[in-house]
């Protein structure tokens, strides 16, 4: 996996080149697992139970990320509004700590506060440790410890179809908020 889609970037070794960095929200190819039922925590407490027949957009961070976390749920929020209310009606927006032992629940509200995630169709959601290890795996979603208290990850946006089904990754951040609804409105109208 290419560095260059985690969130810290350090040089690579000496004599070998890195890649160019994949275009913002590029699609990946041959998405094709699918999450079964799962129960998560939004941050205001209430439980969601998934698949539930909703589509859902969906990207992965940690709490005390400064650098590209906020800039993933920035895009997130910017998806999001791109979504007339009547357009919602069958979707789901959220954002999964995958680090639910440090992320407390007063952290997980002001970053639903800050980034509009909240309400039917919004959350900033968190769960026990295994279930999170189950999603994440699901989502084929890539993070580890970087050795100072934080990780390097994956800046991943995803949809997931009502049945569960995981439809699409998006790779990058910064990427046009209204190109990657078209995008999801494409997706959609095809799934």
């Amino acid at each position: 996996m290419s560095l260059a889609r985690f969130c810290r970037r350090r040089p690579p070794p000496r004599g070998r080149r890195r890649k160019a960095p994949p275009p913002a929200a590029a699609p990946a190819v041959n998405v094709a697992k699918t999450l079964g039922p799962t129960k998560l925590v939004t941050h205001d407490g209430r439980e969601v139970a998934w698949p539930d027949g909703r589509t859902w957009v969906i990207t992965f961070f940690y709490g005390h990320c400064y650098t590209a976390c906020p800039a993933l749920l920035a895009q997130l929020a910017a998806v999001r509004a791109q979504f007339q209310p009547a357009e919602r009606k069958g979707m789901a927006f959220a954002a999964i700590t995958f680090d639910p032992e440090n992320d407390k629940p007063e952290l997980l509200a002001s970053l639903a506060d800050e980034f509009k995630l909240s309400g039917p169709e919004g959350a900033v959601l968190t769960g026990d440790a295994a279930t999170i290890a189950r999603v994440v795996e699901t989502f084929d979603f890539s993070y580890r410890p970087d050795g100072e208290g934080g990780f390097d990850h994956a800046n991943l946006l995803a949809v997931m179809g009502g049945n569960g089904k995981i439809l699409a990754h998006y790779y990058g951040i910064g990427g046009d908020g209204a190109k990657i609804a078209a995008k999801v409105r494409r997706l959609l109208a095809r799934s």
